[in-house]
């Protein structure tokens, strides 16, 4: 009962203002569709104030909804600034987010002059995952063989694409060999001269013997999307033709992805 008046029928459920719980519900689901959409357009991480200034919602709404989605695993919050979690970004999987038409025949030319295992890879939290690989007839047994992905601390790729990450790393760095980074610093040394250099190497940080170099696959930005690597006895990390002609391969991918991507991630994911 309301000033006196006794509401029957279907207007007793609704509230004052008149709007139906399903209409409020669904102002709900399009505030953090919205919100989701900024984060997944945004070239860096950004903050609550940032994404609520480009998203036009409330700054008090951005923050709920943001607790929400980080609860459910589908944002991450590193450093006070949100990107895509890993629950949403494995809805996608990593294979169709890149087009393989495109990349294979780039990676099958750099195995048939190397005769090394070739991996184009990309990051996930504090895992790589591999895209797609050839491989060789010598090729050395590697944990990942079986699951497509590895610790990123430990691998080639991996520190390739941490080092251009704008956020620092914030997990633990477990041993896989004797030879595997364990510590903050020395991984920060060496992601500072990948930075410089542009090749990152790594050996036997994953399996004993097993050496790998990562140069990047440029996007539309000229950041990474991807990262493209040769592995193999880690001898071969010390022949300049192989890293010569890796990074010849990964420049003239980097140039067929670009032309071949959309220009905003959302507008790839809608393909699918």
């Amino acid at each position: 009962m309301s000033n006196g008046i006794t509401r029957t029928g279907p207007s007793a459920i609704l509230p004052d203002d008149g709007e139906s719980p399903g209409s409020s519900t669904s102002r709900a689901i399009d505030r953090a569709v919205r919100l989701l959409f900024t984060v997944a357009e945004a070239e860096d991480p950004l903050t609550l104030s940032e994404l609520g200034r480009r998203s036009g919602l409330a700054k008090t709404t951005t923050f709920r909804l943001l607790g929400t989605l980080h609860e459910h695993h589908l944002v991450i919050r590193e450093d006070n600034r949100y990107r895509l979690g890993p629950r949403l970004l494995g809805l996608i999987s990593p294979r169709r987010q890149l087009p393989r038409p495109i990349y294979l025949p780039h990676l099958i030319d750099l195995h048939n002059a190397t005769d090394l295992t070739v991996c184009l890879t990309v990051l996930r939290g504090a895992e790589i995952v591999h895209l797609d690989r050839v491989y060789g007839h010598n090729r050395i047994a590697s944990p990942s063989d079986w699951t497509d992905r590895a610790p990123a601390h430990c691998t080639a790729a991996g520190k390739l694409l941490i080092a251009y990450r704008p956020t620092p790393v914030c997990w633990p760095l477990d041993a896989m060999t004797g030879a595997t980074i364990t510590t903050l610093s020395d991984l920060s040394r060496q992601l500072d001269g990948i930075r410089q250099a542009g090749i990152a190497y790594s050996r036997g940080e994953l399996t004993p013997e097993l050496g790998c170099m990562a140069v990047p696959v440029l996007g539309r930005t000229r950041a990474p999307i991807a990262a493209l690597a040769v592995a193999g006895r880690d001898t071969h990390l010390d022949d300049e033709t192989v890293e010569k002609r890796l990074r010849r391969t990964a420049l003239s991918l980097s140039r067929a992805m670009r032309a071949a991507m959309h220009p905003h991630p959302t507008a790839a994911l809608s393909q699918w």
